[in-house]
C-alpha cells in the first residue's frame, strides 16, 4: 500500500494559530480525500529527546511535522489529486501555510511517495478502536531518513534485513517499519508534481513505533540502533532522524494533539 510523506516545515511565527488551523481546519479536508484508506499525522518534539539529540547534535527536530496518507495504489493516488475533495486539500496547504504562517523557502519541503514493509514484533502499540486513538497517551515514533548512495539500494535492503530480527526483538518496540521510495511521480496539476522539483530527496526511511518517549529512550539506550546508524554512515549520502508525537486520524476528524510548552516557550522568546 502506497503513502505519501509530506515534509510540513516549522511555521514563523503564530504556532498555536498554526496548530488551530492544522488540526481543526486541514485534517477534516484531508479526511474526505478520495480513495484514502489512512492517514496518520505527526508532530515533532521540541526538544528532541536525549537519544536523538545525540545522533544529531541538536535538540531542534528537521522538520516540523509530517503526515502520511495511504492508498491501495499510485493509480489512486493521482486520482485522488485532480478530484474535488483531492483538490480541495492541496489548495488549503499554500493558502493558509504561507506568510505569515511560515516561511517562503527556495528551496521546496520533500513529497515522498513510499511503500512499507512491516516487520513482525512481540506487542504492537495499543489501538482503542471505540474511541479512534492510541492507548498510549503519548504514543511517538522514530523516523530515520537516508539519501542512499549510487547503486546501493539493494545493498542495503540486504544488510537491514539482517538487523531487523534483532531489532523487533527489543521490548521498548511497539512497530517497525522500512519504508522505501517508489518511482513514481504524482501530478496533482500542470505545475505541480511530487516529489516536488528541487527538493531533498530520501530513498529509505526506519520508522519504530513506541508507548513513549521514555521507551525510545531504553530502545536507543540498548544499542539496537548501532548497526543502522553505520548502514546509513556507510551507504547514505544525506540522513536526519527526527522522533514524533504520532496520532491516527480514525473516527475523529480533527487533531488531537494538544500544544508541547516546549513548543510556546520557543515563540514567546
Amino acid at each position: 500500500m502506497p503513502k505519501l510523506v509530506w515534509f510540513i516545515p516549522q511555521p514563523a511565527q503564530d504556532i498555536e494559530g498554526y496548530e488551530d488551523w492544522y488540526q481543526n481546519e486541514h485534517i477534516p479536508r484531508g479526511m474526505r480525500q478520495e480513495h484514502l484508506q489512512r492517514f496518520r499525522v505527526n508532530r515533532s518534539f521540541y526538544p528532541q529527546p536525549e537519544c536523538v539529540v545525540l545522533m544529531t547534535g541538536s535538540e531542534r527536530p528537521k522538520t516540523y511535522r509530517f503526515s502520511e496518507g495511504y492508498w491501495n495504489s499510485v493509480e489512486d493516488i493521482q486520482s485522488c489529486y485532480v478530484s474535488v475533495h483531492g483538490r480541495a486539500a492541496l489548495a488549503d496547504g499554500p493558502l493558509n501555510i504561507l506568510p505569515p504562517a511560515a516561511p517562503v523557502s527556495q528551496t521546496p519541503s520533500p513529497v515522498l511517495v513510499m511503500e512499507e514493509e512491516i516487520f513482525p514484533i512481540p506487542e504492537e502499540l495499543a489501538f482503542n478502536l471505540r474511541e479512534g486513538r492510541y492507548r498510549a497517551p503519548l504514543a511517538c515514533k522514530l523516523f530515520g531518513f537516508v539519501r542512499l548512495k549510487n547503486g546501493k539500494a539493494e545493498e542495503f535492503d540486504r544488510r537491514y534485513g539482517a538487523l531487523a530480527n534483532a531489532i523487533s526483538s527489543d521490548g521498548a518496540l511497539r512497530g517497525h517499519t522500512l519504508s522505501r521510495t517508489l518511482d513514481a511521480v504524482i501530478r496533482p496539476g500542470r505545475a505541480v508534481q511530487w516529489p516536488p522539483v528541487g527538493s531533498e530527496h530520501f530513498d529509505r526511511a526506519v520508522e519504530y513505533y513506541f508507548e513513549s518517549p521514555e521507551a525510545m529512550g531504553q530502545f536507543c539506550a540498548a544499542g539496537r540502533l548501532k548497526g543502522v546508524t553505520d548502514l546509513f554512515s556507510e551507504l547514505g549520502q544525506a540522513c536526519f532522524w527526527d522522533a514524533t508525537r504520532i496520532q491516527e486520524i480514525f473516527y475523529t476528524a480533527t487533531g488531537d494533539q494538544p500544544l508541547e510548552e516546549n513548543w510556546k516557550a520557543l515563540y514567546s522568546h
